[in-house]
């Protein structure tokens, strides 16, 4: 690893997405406080846009049509999930198994909760009414069927019963398969020892159609999986309400092989071993959204220091000391300058340099990702 390739990126990103057929010129939108489901901020122009002199200060001029029909119904919202993943990429297996228990609010009487999903095979689903709160014992409602619109990436859950203004849990079993394209959860890998990267010469008609077991045809590569959620690819890893502005709290828990190690955007809060798989457990997250989180499964070594870590491969650890001493200054001079520290939001701060990774970095909140 060359020290100019590596990025320290710390930041917070908001993406909004319009709902209205206007724009305002030059009026930036005020902050708001209310309800998920209020009408969202109207954009603002770019430079190019401002630059016509047929645009006056607060003019009204027309924004690019939004097809609604990509986004979720406004009659349920996220409170909590609780995701569950099992991966064996310490083997190179890629295919993954999963569940996840949404706590979520009905806003309005509906038969139907509406998700995102993209490439997920459900096997099953049920509801439960949470009667006293998301704090109280579940009651069972029953099994839920399910439809996938694979144009809208929606999957359909249907109640056995009319579903009132409440509170409820969802709980899905699903499996998927790691993708390749360095999107939503993918595979990368890393050679072992000095040495180019060696690639199968088989062409796959799709990202999703990996029939080809060994991709990746030296005995040497290492493989880990990794994720990135950004915009709109969190549904490749679970079904969710995947919208930024759907924020909710998330409990991480990853089983994984024993000579492997998960990271995600809180600290571990427990361990559990079973003969030779581990299942790490994490904290609860603070509220945010879906591309925000991020995991990272691998046999990676790191360098610490306080509640910072960088890791990367095990034949590049020498080069983490750079990128480490850098975030530690980086943090520092941001705590200092907007007087309002770090920690007090988020627990620790980990970087990983991942070998395939598409951007130059990602902002996931307590775990940074770059190239």
């Amino acid at each position: 690893m060359v020290r100019s390739w590596i990025l320290v990126s710390i930041g917070l990103c908001c993406l909004v997405a319009p709902n209205d057929r206007f724009v305002r010129a030059e009026v930036r939108p005020p902050f708001k406080t209310g309800g998920i489901y209020e009408d969202e901020p109207q954009l603002l122009l770019d430079e190019s846009e401002r630059s016509d002199a047929s645009v006056e200060q607060g003019a009204v001029v027309p924004a690019q049509a939004v097809d609604e029909r990509y986004r979720l119904p406004k009659t349920s919202v996220p409170i909590h999930y609780d995701l569950h993943l099992r991966t064996e990429i310490h083997r190179n297996e890629r295919s993954f198994t999963g569940s996840v228990a949404i706590q979520l609010q009905v806003l309005e009487a509906t038969s139907t909760l509406v998700l995102h999903n993209r490439a997920l095979s459900i096997a099953s689903a049920k509801l439960s009414s949470l009667p006293n709160g998301v704090t109280g014992t579940p009651t069972p409602i029953g099994d839920a069927t399910f439809s996938t619109d694979t144009t809208f990436e929606h999957i359909t859950f249907t109640s056995p019963m009319l579903l009132q203004p409440g509170y409820y849990l969802l709980e899905v079993s699903f499996e998927g398969r790691l993708a390749t394209n360095d999107d939503g959860f993918y595979v990368s890998s890393y050679v072992a020892d000095s040495g180019e990267r060696r690639y199968d010469t088989g062409v796959r008609a799709s990202t999703y159609d990996l029939t080809i077991d060994n991709l990746f045809t030296d005995f040497a590569h290492r493989y880990l999986a990794t994720t990135q959620f950004e915009s709109t690819s969190a549904r490749m890893a679970f079904p969710c309400y995947d919208e930024p502005a759907l924020k909710a709290t998330f409990t991480v828990s990853i089983t994984h092989s024993v000579t492997y190690s998960a990271i995600s955007n809180m600290p571990q809060q427990e361990t559990i071993t079973e003969d030779d798989m581990r299942t790490t457990v994490f904290q609860r997250t603070p509220l945010m959204s879906t591309y925000l989180l991020a995991f990272v499964v691998s046999d990676f070594q790191y360098r610490i220091n306080g509640p910072q870590r960088v890791y990367v491969r095990p034949n590049a650890i020498q080069e983490a000391t750079f990128a480490l001493e850098a975030g530690v200054k980086i943090l520092k001079a941001l705590d200092d300058h907007l007087d309002i520290p770090y920690s007090a939001y988020m627990p620790k701060l980990f970087q990983i340099a991942v070998p395939d990774f598409a951007a130059g970095a990602m902002e996931n909140w307590g775990l940074v990702t770059y190239r």
